[in-house]
């Protein structure tokens, strides 16, 4: 390679890996000599192919094994596989983020990719000819981009994120439409979607959007106004599957359990989803801040939640023992939205919020990273380390989020208890144990966490 920055970055690799290093494939379009000279290629994306993963270095996180660097205008993506992988797909999920029909159709074929080191395994990996596509899970990866786009905003990162998406979107609809396509070339699927038009199978507005994306990745700038082109986009995409021209029809509930599921819950579009009406004359509101999910949403093993609501019980503080024998503090309470109530842990530094005088029952508050995991007692929202809790957040719409009744302290309330107690003969009753809601077991009326689970119990 003449390129000085390939040069540099294959002699990194060679000097930290030629001892597991079986070869280097560039993909994408920093490598693809097919596409106009004027096209911005930003992006350099390597797979790097090892004997083995146990020597490669990972991120605390994820077993999977990646680096990401800039290098002035460059950002240089390098995902690690093993030859194994490539050949048993359940072995390549464990290595990888990306799909495996994709990245196979990216190896074995000579025009998706270039071989910049080592040995050529091409003939090595399976066969392409009978390839099973996992359709919803290309899908969602024109999704995943789009989510990003929303995320930064109006930005030059955000209109990549978005071309990224309506690529993607287009490679679905290739191989949807042709199950024989075999391309990852953006050429080659502009090509083929100007034939499934050509052909009544899709609409022309599908080549619209990615002639609009081509053109920016030319000129660094749309023919139209990039936010409601966006949103224009994501409307198209939604629809096609709603109404079912492009897969099996997809209920607007059906759709949101996806985005929601998918990845760490791809927040930004479902908040887009639910703002959709069904006329199109209704005036279509989105607003980047106030989007979120809902508690109804959440679901165990989600990461990089953002979620509002009303605070409905808070619970005593906890202490914990660290990883490193030192004890640690937490603590807790129940956000309630119009969905439904859900706990919170609040993790070190964030339980000292409970000392505020603006945190009280019923103060609007707002999640940030936070990840959902599974208790005895359901699902739960933690805030740890890379997460936060803002207190009376700015620009929300206080119609989705009323206040509490706080129907236990109320007149009302304590009389229909008085009359119930009286009607069955009972004077001056106290209670002395309570059951657990969480496990069942009868617990002493005077603790706050039950004994058997170590869940709150209700006051």
């Amino acid at each position: 390679m003449r390129d000085p920055l390939i040069k540099e970055v294959l002699g990194d690799l060679e000097s930290r890996f030629s001892d597991h290093s079986v070869s280097v494939f560039g993909i994408g379009s920093y490598f693809d000599e097919n596409l106009p000279p004027n096209w911005i290629k930003n992006d350099v994306d390597l797979v790097v192919i090892v004997d083995s993963l146990e020597s490669i270095p990972k991120q605390d996180w994820t077993e999977v094994r990646f680096e990401k660097k800039q290098v002035e205008d460059k950002e240089i993506w390098i995902g690690f596989n093993s030859l194994k992988g490539f050949k048993d797909r359940e072995q390549f999920k464990k290595e990888s983020f990306a799909n495996y029909e994709w990245s196979l159709l990216e190896l074995r074929l000579p025009e998706n990719s270039i071989l910049l080191y080592g040995r050529n395994v091409r003939d090595e990996l399976p066969k392409i000819s009978s390839i099973q596509f996992d359709y919803d899970n290309v899908l969602i990866r024109s999704f995943y981009h789009l989510n990003n786009s929303f995320k930064e905003g109006i930005t030059p990162k955000a209109m990549r994120e978005f071309t990224k998406g309506v690529f993607k979107f287009g490679f679905y609809l290739c191989i949807y439409f042709d199950q024989q396509f075999r391309f990852t070339s953006l050429i080659r699927i502009a090509e083929k979607i100007k034939l499934l038009v050509s052909s009544d199978k899709i609409d022309s507005i599908a080549n619209t959007y990615l002639e609009e994306a081509a053109i920016y990745r030319m000129t660094s700038q749309f023919k139209s106004e990039f936010e409601s082109l966006r949103d224009d986009f994501v409307k198209f995409a939604f629809s096609s599957l709603e109404n079912g021209p492009v897969r099996e029809k997809m209920s607007r509930t059906e759709l949101i359990k996806l985005l929601s599921t998918s990845f760490s819950g791809l927040a930004y579009l479902v908040r887009f989803a639910r703002k959709l009406r069904v006329s199109e004359d209704e005036d279509f509101n989105f607003a980047l801040e106030n989007s979120q999910l809902r508690i109804n949403d959440i679901e165990p093993n989600m990461n990089s939640i953002t979620i509002y609501g009303r605070i409905k019980e808070i619970y005593s503080k906890f202490k914990f023992e660290r990883d490193d024998g030192n004890e640690g503090q937490g603590a807790s309470f129940l956000l309630h939205d119009p969905t439904g109530d859900i706990r919170v842990i609040l993790w070190g530094k964030h339980s000292k919020i409970l000392k505020k005088n603006e945190f009280n029952v019923n103060e609007l508050v707002k999640i940030l990273n936070g990840y959902a995991k599974k208790s005895r007692a359901g699902t739960e929202i933690h805030v740890g380390k890379y997460g936060s809790v803002i207190l009376s957040p700015e620009r929300v719409d206080l119609t989705d989020h009323p206040e509490l009744i706080d129907s236990k302290n109320s007149a009302k309330a304590k009389e229909i208890v008085a009359q119930r107690i009286r009607s069955i003969g009972i004077k001056d009753a106290k209670v002395k144990r309570i059951i657990c809601p969480h496990c069942s077991s009868m617990c002493p009326a005077n603790l706050k966490f039950c004994r058997i689970c170590g869940e709150p119990l209700k006051k």
